[in-house]
């Protein structure tokens, strides 16, 4: 996933190859602005509810990782991670935990190497635009 990093409209059509082979261009349109939680040119690639369905739907490889409850607020901590996080991603809560799923082996390789996920964001000091 990481060759569509800065390009969402590739990521939904790719998706949508996968889940409507038959799908048209409304339906590209449509999952544009459904899909992603920040709209702006410059958001992330944070996934709704939606689009993660659509991704699971996909079966597409995925990670998930607990976050930690020392970490700030999920709103606050989430406005950091769409800024950092260079692939689709999805987060969660599940019975007072916190989780996040990101959908990049790469990634997922690093977040394993730095032992937890705040500590991977953490170490990256500048977003992608």
């Amino acid at each position: 996933m990481s060759d569509f990093v800065k390009n969402r409209s590739a990521i939904v059509t790719a998706i949508l190859h996968i889940i409507k082979p038959d799908h048209a261009a409304k339906d590209i349109e449509d999952a544009n602005r459904l899909w992603w939680i920040n709209l702006r040119s410059t958001g992330g690639l944070g996934l709704t509810d939606l689009g993660y369905d659509c991704f699971q739907r996909a079966e597409l490889e995925s990670y998930t990782f607990h976050i930690q409850k020392t970490t700030p607020s999920l709103a606050v901590y989430g406005v950091e991670i769409d800024r950092k996080l260079q692939c689709p991603y999805y987060l969660r809560y599940i019975k007072k935990d916190r989780y996040v799923t990101v959908y990049d082996t790469r990634i997922a390789s690093i977040i394993q190497l730095h032992g937890d996920f705040a500590s991977y964001i953490n170490s990256i000091n500048n977003s992608y635009d």
